[in-house]
């Protein structure tokens, strides 16, 4: 079960800092983030919201649809001279409540069928096998889809520092 939990709710650390003013480098990361989908639709880029007080900033492929890619959700502060990004990489609330929603109640019907196994083992012996099915089909989806979208990470980390420390503004 705990590598379930971790399969879902896995949060990885996500930090930047910048020699920028704060106002200049969440004005910047603003100016180059898309505020939806349609934002991106001939070349891939970055999708979310940017404020000093939260960040949330995926990548988004055309004609490309991973709901199981990385967020990044964050915040702004300053330290000293520098202004640093900090948050972490995780799935998307929604698809967390989802999959754990999904999980659990494959879990239910595993263990109510497994009564039913109890009480006419002749009739009843495939349900747990089908919620057993459905377990693994969850579980293997979701680990495909982190695979498909293995190199979001690298990819929000050298845009979003892009974006920031671009000198043309």
């Amino acid at each position: 079960m705990k590598r379930i939990i971790q399969l879902i709710y896995h949060s990885e650390p996500f930090e930047m800092s910048f020699d920028l003013p704060l106002k200049k480098a969440v004005d910047r990361l603003h100016s180059k983030v898309g505020r939806t989908a349609f934002s991106c639709l001939l070349s891939q880029g970055m999708v979310g919201s940017v404020s000093e007080e939260k960040v949330h900033v995926q990548r988004v492929i055309p004609m490309v649809q991973n709901s199981f890619k990385p967020v990044f959700v964050g915040s702004f502060r300053q330290e000293g001279d520098k202004t640093v990004l900090s948050g972490v990489l995780r799935f998307s609330r929604f698809n967390q409540v989802s999959m754990s929603i999904w999980f659990g109640f494959i879990i239910l019907w595993i263990l109510i069928s497994l009564v039913f196994v109890a009480l006419k083992p002749a009739d009843a012996w495939f349900f747990p096998l089908g919620g057993i099915l459905m377990f693994a089909l969850g579980v293997g989806l979701v680990k495909v889809c982190k695979w498909f979208s293995r190199n979001d990470k690298d990819w929000l980390y050298e845009n979003i520092g892009r974006a920031i420390n671009t000198h043309n503004n």
